[in-house]
């Protein structure tokens, strides 16, 4: 009783490995790398937010403002957006 377990264990291990391709080690690996680089990237966003920012701040003038808010793009995109949202709020199929 007590080797029939073990054996069992055996052969799963061997038919996921050869039959399906599942190798338990290459995932490992695999995701210990995945880890270190995701660490490596925390390191630099860590050393990016320490770096010091300019303390200037561009300001625009009130017609530079109005320009960009209402410049043909953006109202399209007001637009289209409301009519998406009406088409959602009545169930409309335009």
């Amino acid at each position: 009783m007590a080797v029939i377990p073990f054996v069992y264990f055996i052969r799963i291990k061997l038919y996921d490995k050869y039959v399906n391709g599942i190798d338990l080690d290459a995932m490992e690996v695999e995701l210990n790398e995945l880890k270190a680089k995701r660490s490596k990237l925390q390191v630099q966003k860590k050393k990016d937010l320490d770096t010091p920012t300019p303390d200037t701040v561009e300001y625009r003038s009130l017609s530079e403002w109005i320009d960009a808010k209402l410049s043909t793009g953006n109202i399209e995109l007001i637009f289209r957006q409301f009519q998406n949202n009406l088409r959602d709020w009545m169930h409309l199929k335009f």
